[in-house]
């Protein structure tokens, strides 16, 4: 089905693993619970598609055009992302786990409860997202720019944010015990009674940094 002509199709729970729609237009199409595991979809076009609870594991989006598409709750562990349009998407609750996210556009991107675990975000341009309460343990967010984002109650533990921006980031309530932090920009960021517990803050910027409440890498609780 590469190149197949299917706007606006109503595919709901279709069984489409392993199917080839490269280049397909599935502009508007209701793909909701849908089986797509393993399915090749490198630059379709699923712009305001619905994709919620679909299952997408191991496929391969690579450029694909997914803007104000619909990816509630969807199952997109190990899938390639690379090049992808997300812009507006909705991904909340959705688990990306282990998925390739290079070079994709995120702009307005709604991730709150997402599961981002072991993935590769390096040089990401995150800023200005509502992150809270996303799973982001144990992946490289070295040199991302997540300044002005909400990441209040994300867990970030063992995450590398090393040369990270997070300027005017609001973390409280996150979890970031032995993250790396260093030589990360934290001027006005909010840290309230969150966990940094054995976190690395080498070579940080402060200025205006708000620590109240928070429980610092030596295990000491800093006062307000």
């Amino acid at each position: 089905m590469s190149e197949a002509n299917l706007q606006s199709s109503s595919l709901q729970a279709v069984d489409l693993r392993e199917a080839n729609l490269n280049q397909a237009n599935l502009i508007k199409a209701n793909l909701s619970n849908s089986y797509l595991e393993t399915a090749q979809l490198e630059n379709a076009n699923l712009r305001k598609a619905d994709l919620a609870r679909a299952i997408l594991i191991n496929a391969n989006l690579s450029n694909a055009q997914l803007y104000d598409a619909n990816l509630f709750a969807a199952k997109l562990k190990s899938v390639n992302f690379e090049g992808v349009n997300l812009q507006k998407a909705d991904l909340t609750g959705a688990d990306i786990s282990d998925s390739i996210l290079t070079n994709g556009l995120l702009r307005k991107t709604k991730l709150e409860g997402a599961s981002l675990r072991v993935m590769n975000l390096k040089g990401t341009n995150l800023s200005g997202l509502n992150l809270s309460n996303v799973d982001f343990s144990g992946i490289d967010l070295s040199n991302t720019n997540l300044s002005k984002a909400n990441l209040s109650g994300a867990n970030l533990q063992g995450t590398n944010l090393s040369n990270a921006d997070l300027t005017k980031t609001d973390l409280t309530g996150a979890n970031l015990t032995k993250a790396n932090l260093s030589n990360a920009n934290l001027s006005f960021t909010d840290f309230s009674n969150a966990n940094l517990s054995q976190t690395i803050l080498s070579g940080i910027k402060l200025d205006f940094t708000n620590f109240c409440d928070a429980t610092m890498p030596n295990g000491s609780k800093r006062q307000c």
